[in-house]
Formats: structure tokens, C-alpha cells, sequence
């Protein structure tokens, strides 16, 4: 079995708002951890805190998932994970994805959760469309 870390991070109080979703959906998850960047913490307080869940995690993979690509979170867990293959980083994953990999992350390999995720979350955006029958006699209420 694998054992892997999903710390998740994100601008404001991006990473509070997916804990809440996920304690309401499925409870307390151990191996996850949330991070907010808000203007109480420095750029370099919020690496520290990286740093720090990632050596307590050291028997560990760790996937970061940041809220965007390109902003701090983002950029401060790439610094961190930058060489070691224990640490991926993904951004922009959506909460379902988020949930489903909380869910099974100790299921697959570091790399199999990371791609798991991002694939999750491209099919997890649907466009929801009601269609018009043209023939309204096939209705079985008639109306």
C-alpha cells in the first residue's frame, strides 16, 4: 500500500473553504493538510510551513494541489518540491477531484494521484443542457 500526503494550499481562505467541504462530504481524512496564503503570512513563512509538513511527512509522497497555477502557493510549492521525486505539485483542480484524491490516496503511487487528479477534474466539468423534444405527442402526460 502506498502511504501519501495531499497538502492542500491556496490564496485567502481558499484551502479553509475545501476543508470544510470535505469534513462535511466524507469527515476527517488523515494525511491531509490545508494551508491558506492570506496578508497575515509572509511569502517566506508560507514556505517554511511547506517545508516543515514535508519533512514531518518524510516516509511520504507529498502532493501539493494549489488553487491557481502561477500564484504564490503554487509557485512557493514548486520551490519545495523542485528535485526531490517524492514531492508533485498540481493547480487548478476542481473540489470533486480534490475529494476523490483525498479519498484515495493511499490507493496508487505519488504519480498515478497527481495525474489521477488533473484527469479528474478535466472530466469532472460537464455543460448541463436540457433538450427540446420536437415531437411533444411522445410526452406521456400529454401537455
Amino acid at each position: 500500500m502506498n502511504k501519501n500526503t495531499i497538502i492542500i494550499t491556496g490564496h485567502g481562505r481558499y484551502a479553509a473553504g475545501i476543508k470544510s467541504f470535505i469534513k462535511e462530504v466524507a469527515g476527517d481524512i488523515p494525511g491531509v493538510e490545508f494551508v491558506d496564503f492570506h496578508s497575515d503570512i509572509s511569502v517566506d513563512d508560507l514556505k517554511e510551513a511547506f517545508e516543515k509538513m514535508v519533512k514531518e511527512n518524510k516516509d511520504s509522497g507529498v502532493l501539493f494541489l494549489a488553487d491557481i497555477i502561477g500564484g504564490t502557493p503554487f509557485n512557493k510549492a514548486v520551490e519545495v518540491s523542485a528535485g526531490n521525486p517524492r514531492i508533485l505539485t498540481a493547480a487548478g483542480c476542481n473540489p470533486g477531484s480534490i475529494l476523490e484524491a483525498c479519498l484515495t490516496k493511499d490507493e496508487m503511487n505519488l504519480e498515478e494521484l497527481c495525474e489521477s487528479a488533473i484527469e479528474n477534474t478535466k472530466n469532472n466539468v460537464v455543460k448541463f443542457e436540457i433538450e427540446i423534444r420536437e415531437n411533444m405527442e411522445s410526452c406521456e402526460d400529454g401537455i
